[in-house]
């Protein structure tokens, strides 16, 4: 078991030395801070709005008639639309978005919604009053071909809501602990950590380790703090973790996203999209909002694993990453100096 002890502000360090010279203490640290990397756009009406370079919408594969479909640029960089002539997702799939919330009352996500909890308010009403959680939940299972809004990648798949982060954005590393080991106990497929922290947490890392060992993928954002010229900055944890999917972002045509942090730990990129270009997805109140970064990309492959775990349900978690690395594009390396 895990206990939160406060202490005096200045005694951390102090507290912790006492802590662990307890031989019945496993091991004491502070709580870091967890967080969604960058600040999200508010919600927009559904109106035309050109990306930077719209590629046209391709004659192949399945074409949903959602209105947001022909802004959706990331989507169709990944071939969703050929995936879903195979599957369009199952409701049998679970993914756990351990992020703001998500909005609870959102059309696209009429019926697939699982009994989440809110760590912040600590009550059993997930709602988010930031806007991430809700961009990242529709990138992974926003309902397509339904005529309304912006299509996700798994449109049956079911959403296991958990926030952590509050209004601002921000959270603790002991709350995103709790959340990851709840979503390994209610069974979830694969987890999406659209989040950061300020550094190592071994209380999320046993989290971490119990979901995988329940055969649970865990997906993590690598974070967001590259400067303009500079070799990307390290990845952040949790992506850091040897054991959790790490994602780094790519843009519209395939490049390394200027501010994507990367590293030997990057399993995959994703369309992260850029300021200038960014990722169409649901948004607060009912509405649909454009973010961009590596938040966006994590959201992507755990969309992907979710499709693949539906059209493949007999295969385990190991096998649809090694599948994932097997069949992803080889787009280049990380631009280091």
């Amino acid at each position: 078991p895990v206990a939160l002890v406060e202490v005096p502000a200045g005694k951390e360090l102090e507290a912790i030395a006492l802590l662990e010279a307890d031989p019945a203490v496993a091991y004491a640290e502070t709580d870091a801070l967890a967080f969604a990397p960058g600040a999200p756009a508010p919600s927009i009406p559904m109106q035309p709005q050109a990306a930077s370079s719209p590629p046209a919408v391709s004659a192949t594969g399945y074409q949903p008639n959602d209105p947001g479909w022909a802004q959706q640029w990331a989507p169709r960089r990944i071939k969703a639309h050929e995936a879903w002539e195979l599957t369009t997702g199952s409701a049998q799939v679970v993914v756990a978005v351990v992020d703001s919330g998500i909005d609870l009352t959102h059309p696209e996500f009429a019926g697939r919604l699982l009994p989440g909890f809110d760590y912040v308010q600590w009550d059993s009403q997930p709602q988010d009053e930031y806007g991430h959680g809700t961009h990242a939940a529709g990138i992974i299972a926003a309902s397509g071909d339904n005529g309304a809004g912006v299509a996700g990648l798994g449109w049956h798949v079911k959403i296991l809501p958990l926030r952590v982060l509050d209004r601002d954005g921000s959270g603790t590393a002991s709350n995103v602990a709790s959340a990851i080991s709840n979503a390994a106990n209610q069974h979830a497929d694969v987890i999406n950590l659209s989040l950061a922290l300020s550094g190592p947490n071994e209380t999320v890392l046993n989290a971490i380790l119990f979901a995988r060992g329940n055969g649970v993928a865990v997906v993590a954002s690598a974070g967001n703090d590259t400067q303009p010229g500079q070799a990307p900055a390290p990845v952040r944890y949790p992506a850091r973790y040897a054991e959790v999917i790490a994602v780094a972002a790519s843009t519209h045509w395939e490049d390394w996203a200027t501010y994507s942090n990367g590293g030997p730990e990057v399993d995959f990129a994703a369309p992260g999209g850029e300021a200038s270009d960014p990722i169409l997805s649901t948004g607060l109140s009912g509405g649909t909002a454009m973010l961009y970064g590596t938040s966006m990309a994590a959201a992507y492959v755990s969309g992907v694993m979710a499709l693949l775990r539906s059209q493949t349900p007999d295969l385990t978690q190991n096998e649809i990453e090694q599948t994932l690395r097997a069949t992803a594009d080889k787009i280049g390396s990380y631009p280091y100096n």
